[in-house]
């Protein structure tokens, strides 16, 4: 579409299977936008977002706009031989290449003649098809101003030479060196499909989607994730731009949903096949550590052992705690030893006996805990703590604590002796 205007002309005829596509037969210095659909059997899909606005122009032209002003005049002009000669014919065109070559199209681009005097050259493109003499100018029209043109209406299957010749109000030039053959068919073959797309929870809406980078593949845009809800066959895209990653944040999933992911790599060429199908996976918030525990504390100490309790992490992770680990150093004023684990297996209680210690030395401790995603970090560490015996020997006193349950073992008791009843504190913890 021209821009000031709202009339849309389609530029191509048939569908093209690249994701580009040269458009011609534009007027030179306008401005337009431009606009894409995307066909299948079931029909004509709704067109792309517009895009900016372009000048057609040629490239040079643009590069010398983009510079800016010339540079202040000096008094002085400079003639050279060749602008001072009126009707000049212009040189062959050099360096004709194909660069791009479909089915539907080929590309060519040259670079000008050195000779061309001093009001600038056009272009006639021609064609011979392969095993015969005879050459066709393409643009019988028109020529073009641009070194770079796109040629249509080629058979596919079928050998071509391309060569370019100038031309300005003097005459047409010699053709430049012809390009070879040239096969009009696809240069570039469609990606192979991704592999193995995994899907790991990431929170209650997303979820993070892997795969496996396509092999063979040249000129690679980039891949397309694509979801499906479980029991349905409507695959919805989750990118709306390619990315080149082989991982991607997917959003907007219902929470507690079943959802199964695939992908598609894409070239110029077009879209690979679709990876295979991911495993089904519920949308949720990820499992991840627990929080690590706190307040660890002394419960009881005898002259070889200790026995610890703590409060369990206020946050498990979003699974439940499979365990704690128990580590301990040595303290000697401002000396700390290195952390020791005590226990290899699994503690299912929030209190320990810590054995084996050695009388009067101080320890610290701190405790780990525990889910089916990992170990947390560890507590902070408890005081300095001595191991030494707890002595108390109390009559007639009925001892309150949330931590302790004390076994009173009766030492001596008298039927002749009334109301007197010796207690000695034994400490067993339960």
């Amino acid at each position: 579409c021209e821009v000031g205007t709202h009339h849309w002309a389609q530029c191509n005829d048939a569908p093209v299977k690249y994701a580009r596509f040269p458009v011609t037969g534009l007027v030179e210095g306008r401005s337009y936008v431009f606009r894409v659909r995307a066909f299948n059997k079931a029909g004509v899909g709704r067109p792309s977002r517009v895009s900016d606005p372009v000048v057609a122009m040629d490239p040079s032209d643009r590069a010398r706009l983009r510079a800016g002003p010339l540079a202040p005049w000096t008094g002085v002009i400079k003639f050279t031989e060749e602008e001072t000669t009126v009707g000049v014919i212009p040189g062959e065109p050099t360096d004709v290449v194909v660069t791009e070559a479909t089915k539907s199209y080929v590309v060519l681009a040259w670079k000008p003649p050195e000779q061309r005097g001093h009001e600038g050259v056009m272009y006639y493109i021609e064609k011979c098809i392969q095993g015969t003499d005879t050459w066709q100018r393409v643009n019988t029209g028109i020529p073009v101003k641009s070194p770079r043109f796109a040629i249509f209406d080629l058979a596919e299957g079928k050998s071509y030479n391309f060569r370019v010749r100038c031309c300005n109000s003097a005459g047409v030039g010699e053709p430049s060196v012809p390009t070879g053959e040239i096969v009009v068919s696809d240069k570039l073959d469609l990606p192979s499909a991704p592999c193995n797309p995994v899907v790991i929870r990431n929170t209650d809406t997303s979820v993070v989607v892997t795969w496996g980078a396509s092999k063979d593949v040249k000129h690679l845009v980039g891949y397309y994730i694509e979801s499906s809800m479980v029991g349905t066959d409507v695959w919805t895209p989750c990118n709306n731009k390619p990315v080149k990653q082989t991982r991607f944040v997917c959003h907007g999933f219902t929470t507690g949903s079943n959802y199964v992911f695939r992908v598609k790599a894409v070239n110029a060429a077009g879209y690979s096949q679709s990876s295979s199908n991911s495993d089904a996976v519920v949308v949720q918030a990820a499992i991840s550590v627990p929080a690590r525990p706190t307040n660890v504390t002394l419960l009881e100490a005898v002259r070889d052992y200790m026995v610890l309790g703590w409060t369990a992490p206020t946050n498990n992770g979003g699974a439940d705690i499979r365990g704690y680990f128990v580590d301990f150093r040595t303290v000697k004023g401002n000396a700390y030893g290195k952390w020791h684990e005590m226990n290899q297996k699994a503690l299912t209680t929030t209190s320990f006996k810590a054995e084996n210690l050695k009388e009067n030395i101080f320890y610290q401790f701190q405790v780990r805990a525990m889910n089916m995603a990992g170990v947390s970090k560890p507590s902070l560490p408890s005081a300095g703590l001595e191991c030494k015996e707890w002595t108390i020997t109390i009559p007639g006193l009925i001892m309150q604590t949330n931590r302790l349950l004390i076994t009173f073992t009766i030492m001596y008791f008298s039927k002749y002796l009334s109301g007197i009843l010796r207690i000695n504190l034994t400490s067993n913890l339960i």
